[in-house]
């Protein structure tokens, strides 16, 4: 499982992630300890409170996790 934080301040970045998420092989979601959405999904992550950084989590390879 790799993860890392993110910042989504504006429709134009949770735009750009959802676009780099979906063209990903394998599962990205986002959120906190308390609640994480799918990260391919626009109206999902906007469920989230944008305010502060995400966590984003995926189980890949090293190589997958460099190229996204």
């Amino acid at each position: 499982m790799k993860q890392f934080d993110v910042v989504l301040r504006s429709v134009g970045d949770v735009q750009d992630f959802v676009t780099l998420a979906c063209a990903q092989p394998f599962i990205v979601t986002v959120g906190n300890d308390r609640h994480s959405v799918n990260g391919k999904s626009f109206m999902q992550i906007f469920s989230l409170d944008l305010s502060s950084p995400q966590q984003v989590r995926m189980d890949c390879s090293d190589d997958d996790y460099c190229r996204f």
